[in-house]
């Protein structure tokens, strides 16, 4: 049985494949931390040389100001050749993730234009969101992203249907509240909308989400 008391630092002496749990530090040492449900909340730093991994359909969250050791969070999507989804990094950028590392096609959206352009070549920055297509498991390494994140470059000079319109993501290893997103930017108007990819070999929907 697995038993962490939450309010002190832990460390692990072997390796870790389970749900997600508290700490106020971690320290892998050299075993390998996996977490596959759940959400590994970690408030103080993360250290050692052990692989940490956080699989789809798991969260990680870290704090601004901690020292984290790199993290490969892992992230499955539609894998059609049309079946596009919606995706951005959880990691710090780092010249070597690249569009080309999340999916052939990847796209980003120029709101200037008024389309769609190839992100092959490009860092992905946290915040900013990317169009993609044929990879079914994404993975990114590195450092996770935390505390505040400012997307600059966005624009309202567009076409008439796209006035404005900017592809933002979840620049995080977990969910956000997207009312309070809302709330915290309000030079922006005040409607989201999510990306359906329907995963049947369709090009997906978007729908309105909130706010």
């Amino acid at each position: 049985e697995f038993k962490l008391y939450t309010d002190v630092p832990a460390t692990l002496l072997t390796a870790y494949s389970g749900s997600g749990f508290e700490a106020a530090a971690l320290n892998v040492n050299t075993s390998d931390l996996t977490i596959t449900s759940g959400t590994l909340d970690v408030s103080g730093d993360i250290v050692g040389t052990g692989a940490i991994t956080i699989e789809s359909g798991a969260s990680l969250l870290t704090y601004d100001g901690a020292t984290v050791a790199p993290v490969t969070i892992n992230r499955n999507t539609n894998a059609t050749a049309l079946g596009y989804s919606m995706v951005g990094t959880p990691v710090e950028a780092d010249m070597s993730t690249t569009g080309a590392s999340i999916g052939s096609p990847s796209y980003y959206f120029d709101e200037v234009n008024g389309q769609w352009s190839d992100a092959s070549a490009m860092s992905l920055t946290p915040g900013v969101g990317y169009a993609q297509a044929d990879l079914s498991l994404i993975s990114f390494t590195g450092v996770p992203t935390a505390g505040d994140v400012t997307v600059a470059g966005l624009t309202y000079t567009g076409t008439a249907t796209e006035n404005g319109y900017n592809l933002l993501s979840n620049p995080y290893a977990a969910a956000i509240d997207a009312s309070a997103f809302v709330a915290g930017n309000m030079s922006i108007d005040a409607a989201i909308y999510l990306w359906d990819d329907k995963n049947d070999g369709s090009q997906g929907t978007p729908i309105v989400f909130c706010c």
